[in-house]
């Protein structure tokens, strides 16, 4: 049977107190390992070794955590300066899933929470909430309106086909096609050289997302070598996935836009999408 030995120190002052708990309950204590070391310093735990739970070791050499007597909880700072996380509130006093994030060198308070699903971003010192994250995508300041959420955002590139009054694609060389989408929002920029063997009228380009099914859009196009070019060119869009290039005209005659070997089209559309 293991011995117990409780061993004094002959040049301290200080009384060494072990207490049995108000219980009923048996207590039992056992070392974690064969060296029996729990601290190697004077027991204030800031140098605590051989200690662990459930995926928990520390090996810190100074203070990670802590805990001020209003219940901040600061982590890598004290709560009183720097950056601290602390529970959120709503305004009854009931706690938030999220955090709070206070620097009390700037006098800013920040909180970033969930509240009935919906996550927050909230200017606790100015007492407005910024952003707002739920079902319909990303609103700002207090706008709840499902119409006003941004729930899409891309940029990218892609691959359209022209197409000349026959319905036949053409050939050419497409040196740009890029487009950014901002919710319903998109721009598109092109530049399209018209192949060699090609020659008529350009009917068609096709876009990247189809337009909206009301109302009308247009953009500008800037054309080299197109014949008829100083009678003008427009392009027009009316619903769709498409754009038709047109000539300028002033009769309800619709003229289609002439091109021929190697024509250069640079194009800038702007629409909404369905």
């Amino acid at each position: 049977m293991s011995k117990v030995k409780i061993q004094g120190n002959a040049s301290g002052t200080g009384v060494l107190t072990i207490a049995a708990p108000n219980t009923s309950t048996d207590r039992t204590i056992t070392l974690p390992d064969s060296t029996g070391t729990l601290l190697n310093s004077d027991g204030d735990g800031s140098s605590l070794t051989g200690v662990g739970v459930a995926g928990i070791t520390s090996s810190a050499d100074a203070t990670a955590i802590t805990i001020d007597s209003s219940e901040r909880v600061g982590i890598g700072a004290a709560p009183a300066s720097g950056i601290a996380l602390t529970i959120s509130k709503d305004g009854t006093g009931a706690d938030l899933a999220g955090i709070r994030l206070i620097d009390s060198n700037s006098g800013n308070d920040q909180q970033i929470y969930n509240y009935q699903g919906n996550l927050y971003f909230r200017d606790s010192t100015a007492g407005v909430t910024r952003l707002r994250v739920d079902a319909d995508g990303l609103k700002f300041g207090n706008d709840t309106a499902a119409a006003n959420a941004l729930d899409d955002y891309e940029e990218g590139t892609y691959t359209p086909v022209f197409k000349d009054t026959s319905n036949a694609s053409m050939t050419g060389s497409l040196h740009s096609c890029l487009y950014t989408k901002v919710g319903r929002l998109v721009h598109v920029m092109v530049y399209y050289s018209v192949g060699d063997s090609q020659n008529g009228n350009l009917s068609t380009m096709t876009l990247p997302f189809n337009q909206t099914g009301s109302g009308r859009s247009a953009g500008s196009i800037t054309t080299y070598a197109c014949p008829n070019a100083n009678k003008g060119n427009e392009i027009y869009l009316n619903g769709g996935s498409k754009v038709a290039f047109w000539q300028v005209r002033d009769n309800a005659t619709s003229i289609p836009m002439a091109v021929d070997n190697g024509s250069e089209l640079i194009l800038s559309i702007t629409y909404m999408t369905a």
